[in-house]
């Protein structure tokens, strides 16, 4: 296992960079308004609050918390996706009243803020990535102010894994069930409340069976891994036809094996007027049926009073 500044290193170096203007399929569309819902409701807790946004990639979802809020701290220990979340901002005008956002590297250790900084901390898909937690929470503690609230997100590892099985994504370091969510801020929050992100179809097949594939894709890699060690025979590479004739031969070359198969793949590819479409009014935070939910949320504080105003407006987005 990596060491915490190896994972980070390795976060610094070769994480990608998210494109939020551009998608070749469903599933990359959906991936996408799934992240943008979760900073739209982070926002509305973030109304005229000093907010941090703690994991912040390339800030598309910086600039969702920057149109309601009093000002925006946006970090990352990628100094390339920083580099291109102020590129991406300077060429944006700000509307009147919209403060900007004030973006910087960290170092993955300490944060550079003061004691009791921020009123709202935001930390969208982060928490799967940290190998120390105790100082990644301890340092998002330090800054939060008393009577604030902090936002989680984080992939849901009932869907993405089977029991034991190990995350299949390099960079996760761990993944939560809800319950383990749960388990996890308890031991830093007094007060939590776990919330599951649900979305109506056609979006919430997509990404399921998104996460099926990949999963099954996993178990049977790591299998052939396991046997290998064991000194069997050396894994196979991954191959598809399917793939295979789709990148190579034209797409109305593939529409006449589909007729004469008899068989219709899934169109996965995506267009302006599908997207238009779905947007994220299709989602909504939950906190039943966390089995099934696409994502986790954690709203987490150091007292009963502010979270409980947190849920009250998540339940009425």
């Amino acid at each position: 296992m990596l060491s915490h500044e190896e994972m980070v290193g390795l976060q610094r170096e070769s994480h990608d960079l998210i494109d939020g203007q551009s998608f070749k399929t469903k599933e990359q569309y959906t991936l996408h308004l799934m992240h943008t819902f979760a900073y739209e409701c982070a926002a509305a807790l973030a109304k005229d609050k000093h907010v941090l946004d703690l994991g912040c990639n390339t800030g598309y979802g910086s600039d969702i918390l920057s149109q309601k809020a009093k000002s925006v701290n946006a970090v990352d220990v990628s100094d390339k996706a920083i580099e291109k979340a102020k590129s991406i901002q300077g060429e944006k005008s700000t509307p009147s009243g919209q403060n900007p956002i004030d973006f910087q590297v960290i170092d993955g250790k300490t944060l550079p803020f003061a004691d009791d900084s921020f009123d709202v901390i935001v930390s969208c898909q982060v928490i799967e990535h940290i190998v120390d937690h105790t100082l990644y929470m301890g340092e998002l503690k330090r800054v939060l102010a008393r009577c604030g609230v902090v936002f989680f997100t984080t992939p849901n590892a009932t869907l993405r894994l089977y029991p034991g099985m190990k995350p299949w994504n390099k960079f996760h370091v761990r993944e939560y069930t809800a319950s383990e969510l749960a388990d996890f801020v308890s031991g830093y929050f007094p007060a939590f409340e776990i919330f599951g992100l649900q979305a109506q179809d056609p979006l919430h097949s997509i990404e399921k069976n998104r996460l099926t594939n990949e999963r099954e894709n996993a178990r049977r890699r790591q299998e052939a891994k396991r046997r290998q060690e064991a000194g069997g025979s050396p894994p196979k590479a991954d191959f598809s036809w399917r793939k295979a004739a789709k990148a190579l031969l034209p797409g109305v070359v593939v529409d006449v094996i589909r007729r004469v198969l008899g068989k219709e793949l899934p169109d996965k590819s995506v267009s302006a007027e599908w997207m238009e479409k779905h947007g994220t009014e299709s989602f909504s935070y939950e906190q039943a049926n966390l089995d099934e939910a696409l994502d986790l949320m954690a709203l987490c504080a150091l007292e009963a009073e502010p979270l409980s105003g947190a849920r009250e407006l998540i339940e009425k987005l």
